[in-house]
């Protein structure tokens, strides 16, 4: 007869247990929410002067219209909300993931398109291309973690 207070031979996982969180998720997560908060207190002290700025940047950053405040605002939030959605691993961050993506592509469309970009600010369009870039590897990455079931 077999002793009924051995504990079993196997370990026992919980089925219903969430699954772990991935080390890409954490990072991206930080970094997304960390810009989205401080992004619009660090804008506000280079407007005010707080934070030094050369002439012509501080003139293109006075001369921003209500539209590209807006798309701003819209930004942040959207960023945030993302952060937040995929720290909790839900599938509703590759809908904000693919959201951001398309703003940031209007965003960009917009800022060309009213000259915002000059000729001599070639560092300013790579940067732009690097992180239209890291945002298409994002929105990727949340698709490709939806797909594994990671996101629910």
């Amino acid at each position: 007869m077999e002793n009924p207070y051995t504990p079993p031979a196997a370990d026992v996982a919980d089925p219903a247990a969430p699954p772990a969180r991935p080390v890409l998720v954490w990072i991206i997560s930080l970094w997304y929410g960390f810009g989205a908060i401080s992004s619009p207190f660090i804008t506000f002290l280079m407007m005010g002067g707080a934070l030094p700025l050369p002439a012509a940047e501080r003139a293109h950053l006075m001369a921003r219209g209500p539209l590209q405040w807006a798309l701003v605002a819209v930004s942040a939030t959207l960023t945030l909300w993302f952060a937040i959605e995929l720290f909790r691993l839900r599938s509703r961050a590759v809908r904000l993931a693919a959201a951001l993506l398309g703003l940031h592509a209007v965003t960009t469309l917009l800022n060309f398109a009213i000259g915002s970009f000059s000729a001599a600010a070639t560092s300013t369009l790579a940067a732009t291309a690097f992180a239209m870039g890291i945002a298409v590897a994002i929105y990727l990455y949340t698709r490709h973690l939806r797909t594994r079931g990671v996101l629910g």
